[in-house]
């Protein structure tokens, strides 16, 4: 295809993809709860405000001069990406390790399918209010640190999906996707229901 046909192909593709996830674009507001420091990291804990009814627990972890900052993510939450951290850190990069919905500390405790169901009923998709607040949480680092866009790290099958999806239609503060067991294909979870 002409690069003309291809960015109308890519907008046109983009469009549905926010249409079919129905993706919510938010802002996020960052209030600090807590400063440490530990062997040369600066760690600070953050609650981020996420448009009008979403909070996003976040801790960062700075190294002196960092090249860049990496996104961090899982479903099994943010306490159990202790090595991605690690490896981050060493590549002198900054590490923003998020919960967002439905994961880790922003896990519903129970019956979380329900949930999935009550924000369905008006109108909303799961995986779009975690995408959201993914777009989100990337446009604000990228606000408050610099260092051009942010790099996400995925651990999971639907993390990494979500990865993909916040990747896709935030291209100006997301700059490269990791996907840590993320499925071949779509067709992959389909076919393992």
């Amino acid at each position: 295809k002409e690069p003309d046909e291809l960015a109308k192909w890519w907008k046109e593709r983009k469009l549905k993809l926010v249409e079919t996830v129905r993706l919510p674009t938010w802002s996020a507001q960052a209030e600090r709860v807590d400063v440490a420091s530990e062997a040369g990291v600066t760690i600070t804990t953050w609650r981020l405000r996420i448009g009008e009814a979403w909070t996003v627990p976040l801790v960062e972890f700075a190294p002196a001069n960092p090249i860049g900052t990496t996104l961090l993510f899982g479903e099994k939450g943010r306490t159990k990406l202790a090595d991605d951290v690690q490896s981050q850190l060493a590549e002198q990069r900054r590490v923003v390790a998020i919960d967002p919905w439905y994961w880790g500390e922003s896990k519903v405790a129970n019956k979380d399918w329900l949930w999935a169901l009550m924000l369905s009923t008006i109108g909303d998709r799961p995986i779009g209010v975690q995408a959201g607040q993914i777009n989100a949480i990337a446009r604000w680092s990228q606000a408050e640190h610099g260092n051009g866009p942010v790099r996400i790290v995925a651990h999971g099958p639907r993390a990494s999906l979500v990865g993909l999806i916040s990747a896709a239609t935030e291209t100006q503060a997301i700059g490269k996707v990791t996907t840590i067991d993320a499925p071949a294909s779509l067709k992959d979870v389909l076919k393992g229901n």
